[in-house]
Parts: structure tokens; sequence; C-alpha cells
């Protein structure tokens, strides 16, 4: 008897193993037993074989490989049951942690599948279909299980196997001589279908057991899978259990779409009663014919046959408007594809009016026709009146205006405007052509700039007041006439009447129409008609507001100047104040801001242009009138207007002559202008007649003068120069990621770039790649593209003591950093603040950049030792203010020793405790220290030098020595004056406490 097994365990050493068989049993397998000998015996190697038993058991005989159609002829016999023998293996691995490891583990190998795929892996093509056609031929299949494991067991079988072509048209040479797997499956899947009862078809096809590869998507199934044509028969019969996902493997069919008719109306047909899950379940399988021509007719068959089931069917206990409501259910879920708009034509076809009537009331979705609403329109709520159509509220805004008898008198305009907003949502222009000119420049205006509901819900509907008044025709009204109080009396009427209307409340059943009944409307436009003031207050400047704010375009710009002069006279100060904060409206549009602003400009009197100028709403100006308002300015403000005067010297370079100068000279001299003015003044005529920086004498005379102006206001200079923003130090950075960033370069400063765009004072300006230049504020400038990658690091160490203006002085290149860098206090700085600005940058301007636009020449030494000096005269005028009333101190006497011939100064006001008392102020000696020592701080040294409450230095006996050479330069040593006998008594014995290495206390001014 011949027997079937799988190898446990096989010593190839010793040449004897294990075999499990079918029923369960273990054999006894030696090498000899073959009846060819193998090389080698493998576990899971499938043989067949006789048993013999004897006193040790049994052992398996004539034991050979499956290779016969006998052997699979015995192998399809066990497709059902499946025997498996359970086997050992190894394990190697590794764990997570990387150790590795070696185990045992049991598994359950099928003996069908293993001698079935080793009895076929060496068959050719034409062999193994006939073992498998034979074999189905030679058998009786009258169970729909036993077909499904046969196509189940095929597809295993042959799906992983590599055989040859050996089919007779094979030879043609354009055939592989290795057939595909699927080719080989799908002969043999096409034989078996042909010969399967129409009965087992349907469930074969349903469950996709045909399929070449199973649990794949539709679109394999529509490449892969249509091999055999079923026939329609199958799918009319079982048209009931037939969904979307089954219609769409039908339509990847052939031919196959007036099956899907048949079988959608079917459904359609057996449909008794209504219920939504069941209408989407139909609407999924019509959506998968979107594509088709029968699309449209069944969705009508489907919505015709709902319309149906609503009016008769009373199966669930449920009336017509709750089936209705449903229905609108449907309508609107996200699955239903086909227009609302014909379900409504389908509707009113087949739906009594009465019906249809009552369905709109309730839900507002179909609209009986007008006919039918004007035969019942005292049923109508005021709700149900505003839910009519368009089309029915325009034809009802006619009737309701023949029956008025409009004349063109204003109380029969109020009537019509107070009936469009009534009816609402209908549209006046139908009978547009029956204003005067007057009344459509009225509903214009108010509907476009006054119109408080415009932006709810007409923007998304109608607009009951758009008429077809345009821009042009507001132009050539505004040409005619001369006066626009009669327009402004409309709109407010008309706001007036909209106010009204808004104000009263309507619950939303109320039988009726209207809000107000014609009596009440009559007596509303009467009083309205008759009213002196409004409360709404609109003017001409208001209109013109509203013109550019809603859109600063052209047009508008053009019916703006239309205003000027005739209705709105910029001259006037409240006026042209407003008209300053029009600015707003051309963010977007720099072209059309100047041409608006020099529109005005035309129109007003030189200060008011001197305004427009300096606040960048327009671009030029005439330059020596402008220096004359200088002074006109707050002192706050005047450096900035200077800034803006060099603005346009900048762009216009022609203007720079000695008439010029002479107007700085003149303003220079005056000591009520700003004291950062006069300096930059005084320094400009310097240098061009003598080519040389003003002295801290000079600076500390125009700061006596300021004082003697002002004498209660704080003194310092902080607009000249370039602010220290603190020292920059530089290094690489390892933590950059490289990446190269695009600039552009204006004037010698880099913008990085962001979507063709760069920001410059929070403002953003558009880059015109193809010219290379960028409109600022009206004015082109050209760029230069640059590419930078950020490898560096820098750190702000902050501003050092006592400094206000950048006075860093330009050193040698750093060879490492590839950047210059800059002496600031004795210490490196990258970067420093002193900088060139190009003239949209006009704000930033310090004496500096006036020096370069003045194309005055100066030594770079020169300039930063004038920076220096700045900021030490700053330091001193820190300290001018009295402890006791906070009012600036004067200058009290001259010095002969000090650094500036000032430096003794007391407070003026006769009412204080320290009237007239004398305060020292001077620089520290110690070069490194750049504090002011005050005597009403610091104690005096033994030597009577004051002592810094900083460095705690005093005097130095070079400083003593300097001070004693100068007495003696200047002849002014005089042997009998004690403190000149004091100082040599001190040169003479050194007593420089530096030297000694002596400190004192600057609080008691005794030796530490």
């Amino acid at each position: 008897m011949m027997h079937l097994g799988l190898v446990k365990w096989f010593d190839n050493d010793k040449g004897f193993g294990r075999v499990g068989t079918v029923n369960g049993d273990d054999v006894f397998l030696h090498i000899d037993q073959f009846i060819v000998k193998p090389e080698k015996v493998l576990k899971l190697k499938a043989l067949f074989f006789d048993i013999e038993t004897n006193n040790k058991g049994n052992k398996a005989t004539n034991v050979s490989n499956p290779d016969t159609y006998e052997h699979f002829l015995y192998i399809m016999s066990l497709v059902e049951s499946n025997p498996k023998v359970n086997i050992e293996f190894t394990i190697k691995g590794k764990s997570r942690w990387g150790n590795e490891y070696i185990r045992k583990e049991y598994r359950d190998c099928s003996i069908f599948d293993s001698a079935l795929y080793q009895l076929l892996r060496h068959k050719d093509a034409e062999t193994i279909y006939n073992y498998f056609t034979n074999y189905f031929d030679e058998n009786h299949w009258n169970s729909i299980e036993k077909i499904k494991k046969l196509f189940s067991a095929t597809r295993e079988a042959i799906k992983d196997l590599k055989v040859n072509n050996t089919f007779v048209d094979a030879a043609d040479n354009n055939l592989p001589s290795i057939i595909s797997n699927s080719e080989l499956l799908r002969k043999t899947f096409k034989h078996f279908l042909s010969k399967i009862n129409e009965e087992f078809l349907f469930e074969l096809w349903s469950n996709e057991d045909h399929y070449l590869v199973k649990s794949r998507s539709f679109i394999d199934f529509n490449m892969n899978n249509n091999y055999f044509e079923f026939p329609d028969a199958i799918f009319l019969k079982n048209y009931e259990v037939i969904d979307s996902y089954s219609l769409k493997k039908i339509i990847a069919l052939e031919n196959k779409e007036n099956i899907c008719y048949k079988i959608i109306s079917n459904q359609i047909n057996d449909y008794s009663a209504f219920n939504n899950t069941e209408t989407l379940k139909i609407v999924e399988s019509i959506n998968c014919l979107i594509e088709s021509e029968i699309f449209s007719e069944l969705y009508e068959n489907l919505i015709s046959k709902n319309i149906e089931l609503i009016i008769t069917n009373n199966s669930e206990n449920k009336d017509e408007l709750s089936r209705f409501k449903e229905f609108l259910t449907v309508i609107g879920n996200y699955k239903w594809k086909y227009s609302k708009l014909k379900v409504i034509d389908i509707v009113n076809s087949k739906l009594p009016n009465d019906t249809i009537f009552n369905f709109w009331k309730e839900t507002r979705y179909f609209v009986p026709g007008n006919e039918f609403i004007l035969e019942n329109i005292n049923k109508l709520t005021r709700n149900d009146f505003l839910n009519t159509s368009l089309e029915f509220r325009n034809e009802f805004l006619l009737s309701e205006f023949q029956k008025i008898k409009y004349d063109n008198s204003l109380s029969s305009f109020c009537n019509v405007i107070f009936l469009v907003f009534e009816i609402s949502k209908c549209e006046i222009q139908i009978i547009e052509n029956e204003f005067l000119e007057s009344y459509k420049v009225a509903i214009w205006l108010y509907n476009s700039y006054f119109n408080k509901n415009k932006s709810n819900y007409y923007q998304i509907e109608n607009n009951p007041f758009e008429i077809s008044f345009t821009n042009e025709h507001f132009i050539q009204y505004l040409v005619k006439v001369e006066n626009l109080s009669e327009i402004i009396t409309l709109v407010k009427i008309i706001c007036e009447i909209d106010k009204i209307y808004r104000s009263r409340s309507t619950p939303e059943n109320t039988t009726g129409l209207f809000k107000f009944t014609s009596i009440d409307r009559t007596k509303i436009i009467d009083e309205v008609c008759s009213k002196q003031e409004f409360s709404f207050e609109i003017t001409k400047l208001i209109i013109l507001k509203k013109f550019l704010a809603e859109n600063a375009i052209k047009e508008n710009i053009d019916i703006a100047k239309c205003f000027f002069p005739k209705f709105i006279n910029p001259e006037e100060d409240l006026v042209f104040n407003e008209l300053l904060k029009f600015s707003d409206f051309f963010e977007n549009n720099i072209e059309y801001k100047n041409n608006f602003y020099t529109y005005i400009s035309e129109l007003v009197s030189f200060p008011k242009l001197v305004t427009l100028w300096y606040y960048d709403y327009i671009n030029t100006i005439d330059l020596y009138q402008a220096l004359e308002f200088l002074q006109t300015f707050d002192d706050k403000n005047q450096f900035i207007f200077l800034q803006k005067i060099f603005s346009l010297i900048h762009l216009k370079k022609s203007l720079i002559s000695a008439e010029l100068f002479n107007k700085f000279e003149n303003l220079a001299s005056n000591p009520s202008i700003n004291l950062n003015v006069r300096i930059a003044l005084y320094v400009l005529n310097s240098l061009k007649l003598n080519n040389q920086f003003i002295q801290d004498k000079t600076i500390f005379e125009l700061v006596s003068q300021r004082l003697n102006e002002n004498l209660n206001e704080l003194i310092d200079i902080d607009e000249l120069l370039d602010k220290c923003g603190g020292r920059t130090w530089k290094a690489f950075s390892y933590d950059s990621n490289n990446r190269e960033e695009w600039y552009v370069n204006i004037g010698g400063h880099e913008f990085p770039v962001s979507d063709s765009q760069i920001n410059i004072n929070g403002k953003s300006y558009w880059l015109n790649k193809e010219n290379k230049s960028v409109c600022i504020n009206g004015i082109y400038y050209n760029f230069k593209w640059s590419k930078k990658r950020n490898i560096f690091h820098t750190e702000n160490y902050g501003i050092p003591d006592g400094l206000t203006f950048c006075d860093a002085v330009k050193s040698q290149f750093d060879e490492n950093l590839k950047s210059n860098f800059y002496w600031c206090c004795n210490s490196k700085c990258y970067s420093p603040c002193q900088k060139n600005y190009n003239p949209f940058q006009w704000e930033k301007y310090t004496l500096r950049d006036f020096i370069i636009i003045l194309g005055i020449p100066f030594d770079n030494d020169l300039y930063y030792r004038f920076v220096s000096v700045v900021n030490r005269v700053n330091r001193l005028l820190e300290k001018l203010k009295c402890n006791s009333c906070n009012k600036l101190m004067r200058d009290a006497a001259t010095s002969e020793f000090a650094f500036y011939r000032v430096n003794t100064f007391h407070c003026t006001d006769s009412n204080c405790s320290e009237f007239h008392k004398t305060v020292y102020l001077t620089h520290c000696l110690n070069w490194r220290c750049l504090n002011i020592i005050d005597t009403r701080v610091s104690k005096a040294c033994s030597n009577g030098w004051y002592i810094c409450d900083k460095c705690d230095n005093c005097c130095s006996q070079e400083k003593i020595d300097m001070r004693y050479q100068n007495l003696l330069t200047n002849a002014a040593f005089n042997p009998n004056n004690p403190r000149h006998q004091k100082l040599k008594f001190q040169v003479d014995n050194k007593l420089g406490h530096l030297e000694r290495n002596e400190v004192y206390n600057y609080k008691t001014g005794e030796k530490k």
C-alpha cells in the first residue's frame, strides 16, 4: 500500500532518520531503502513509500520522490483534510541587545502543500495543466466549498513555480520560453469555470475565488482577472445581493452597461418602503456609472420612486412630511452626486401644488410656482415671504411699485426705498429707470458705502440696492452739480429708513408680509422727510473717505480729485489733517498715493506743502523755502527735518550751492535751534571753509547759549552721530547649517530677500528682477544680487560705560575671519555702527552722511576724534542737574587748568537750598576710566585733586607737571597765588599719587 509523508529529521552521516505520515505515525527511514539513492536527504522532504513492520517497529521501504500522475491524484485526495506533521526546527538569531541565541521550535507543516510543490516544480507547463484539468474532469463537483478549495489549492501550488512553456503555441517565436504563473493559472481556471454549473458561478465570482492572486485591489481584478466571460444570467438572477463594489466588478467586464442598468432598475422596483439607508445603497451603485449615459436616468427613476413612496407609503407610521425630511437628508448626504436643481424640477413635476407648498413652508427646499404663491399670498408668514424666489420677489416689487403710483417726489421715493427693505433680496434695478439722477446717485452711494447689511448676506445672495450706476456716472454728476447737500440729505434719509426698519424685530411666524403696515409706513416717511437733523454724520469728507477706504484704485482717485476744491477745501486745517489720515488706504500702492497727494499739494499753501513732504506724502519740494520752516518745528523734530532735507539733496546733488551753505550758517547762528542741528551745521561750515572739525570749546559755547535760551531743559547731544549699539564679537559658528541666502545690495547696504521682497523699516517692497530695481516711496533704486553663507556667530557685549556714539576706529584686516575689525574703547569690535545710508533710509542719517552727501572731503581720524569729543561732552552734560531743585545749573567761572574752559557750575534758582553753591565737574585723569568726577559725590585728595568714585584715581605726577607747564607756557604762573605755590611744591617734590601707588577713598578723602 502506498504511503506519503514528510522527513522530520535525517542524519546524512549515519544514513537514517524519521518520516511523519498522513495518519500521524512516525516511520523509520534508512538511506538504503531509496529506489534512487539521493546525495542528501533534507528535512521537510516529501516521500512516497511502503511500510514494513518488524519487531523493531515500522520501516519505510521502496522510498521514492513524488513524480507521477498517480502520486498527484493521491496528493489531491488530501486537499480537504490537509494533514500536517509536527517538525522541530533550530532557530538562530540576535536579541534586541545584540546577543546571539539558538532555540528549538516546533511547527506544523502541511504534507499536502510540500508534496504538491515538490511534485510540480520539475514539471513543464503542459504537464501541470493536464494534471489539474484531468483531475477536475474525472471528479464530480457538486459542492461549492469543494470547488473553492480546488481553486485555492491550485492557486497556491502554481503561484511560485517557474515552468517551461511546452504548449503547442509556444513554437511561435514571439512567445516566451518560460510561461508566467498567471498565464498558467488563467488557462487552468478557465478550464474549471467552463465546466462548473451556473448555480456555483455567481458565488465563485462574488467571492473572487477565480482571482489569479487573492486579496488584491479592484485594479488588479480589472487588469489580470478578466479572462472568463461570466454569463449575464447569473448577475440578473442574483441582483438583490449585488452592491456597489460588486457592480464595479461587473462594469470592469466588457459591454455590461445594459446589465448594470437592469440590476439597479430591479433594485429600485423592489424598493417598497421609503428608507434612507436603502436609498443611499442604491445611490452608491448608481454613482459607479457616473460616466455613463444611464447615470441621470437611474437617478431620476430613484427620485420618482422615492416621491411615490413618500406620498403613498404608511408602513412606518410616519406622515408625508417626516418621510420628505428624511429624503432631504439623503439629498444632503455627501454620497449624493446628482444635481439638486434637477431634483427640485422632478419633485415639482411629480407632486401636486398643495403638497409642494406645505413641504416648502416646512423645509424651504422646494419652491412652488410663482402664480401658486401669489394665489396663496395671504397664507404666508413674514418668514415664508422672505424665502420665496428672487424671481417672485421682483415680480412682487413691480406690482407694488405700480400700486403706489410713483411720481418722483421725495415721499414717493422714500416709499419705494421702504418697500425694497420690506420685500428684501429683490432687485431695485428693475425700476431704476423711473428715478431721477439724484436718486440714483443717493442709492449708489448708500449701497456702496453706507449699507450696514451689505457685508452680511447680500454679498452671498443678491443685493437689493445694486443698480447699474457706475463710478464714471458719478464723476459726470460731480462735474455738473455745484452742491452736494441734496445728495447727502438723500443718503441720510435712506440710512434713517434702514435704521428704523432694522430696529423693529418681527417673530418669524408672524402673519402678514411686512414689518410695517401701510399706515405706519406713511407716517414714518413723513417724519423722515421733514427731519432737519439725522443720527448719521455724513459729510463730503466722509463720502470721500468711504471711496478711498473701499478701494484706493485709479477710478476712485479720479472721483476724489473731483471733490477738490469744488466741494472740499484742503487748505482748511481740519480737512487737511483728515486727508493726511487717508494714507492708510494706499498701503499697497505707492504710485496711487503719490498721485493723490501730489494733486492735493497743488491746492494748498507752502506750510502745508512742507508737511506733506516732511511726512512722505510727496517726494519733491523747494529746498530753500523748506529750510525757512525748520525753526517752525518743535525742538524734537528739527533734527529729523534736517535729515529729511538732506535726503532731498542726496537725490538731487545739483541743489548744493553757496546759497545752501549761507542758509546753514544763518540757521547755525540761531540759539533757539535744536542743539544737534546747530552743531551739525557748524561742523559742515567749518569743514567747508577751514577743512577742520569744531573743537569742544565751540560745542560748549553752543551748549551755554542753549542753556540761556532754555533754563529748565536737560541738554544732551543724542541725534548727531551713529549711536553705539554695543561692542560686537565675531567667531566661526560650528552649529551653522551652511545654507546660502540671497541678498540685494542697495548703495552698500544688504537686505535679505524673502519671496521676491525686501523688508525696510517694517514695510515690504517687491523686487523687479528683470530690471534689477525696487520702488521705495515712489523712487526707483537699482540693486545687485549677492549670495551669502552665514558661517559666523556674533555676540553683543553691550555699550561701554560712558559711550553714547560709536567712535570705533577701523584697524587692519583679520585674515582668519576675512573681515575688518575696529578698535572700540581699546577692544575689538566687528560690527561698528558707523554706516553710510541710502535716501530711503534718511531717518538714520548722521553728521557723517551729511558730510558725504555734500561731497566735503574729511579726514577719518579727525572724524573719530570729533566723535570722541562729543562723547566726553555728553558725559559731562549728564551731571548738569541740581540735586536739590532738579533745575539745570549754569556755568560759574572759567578754568585755568581743566580740559574745558567751563567746568564749574552753580544753581541760579534763588529759592533753592543749593543757590550759588559751586559744583566742579571734570573727567577722570585715568585714560582707561570714562567717568565724570563730581564734587557733590567725591572728596579731594591731599594734593587737592578730586577722587574718582569709580577707579579711586586722583592725580598723577605726569598730569601735575603738565598743568604746571601750561601755566608757564601761557605766562599765567603767579608765585604769589597760593594755588600756584601749592602746584609748584607738588612738582618739585614729585607728590603725584599714581606713581606712589597711593589710593584714596572718594567718600572721605583719606588714604586707603
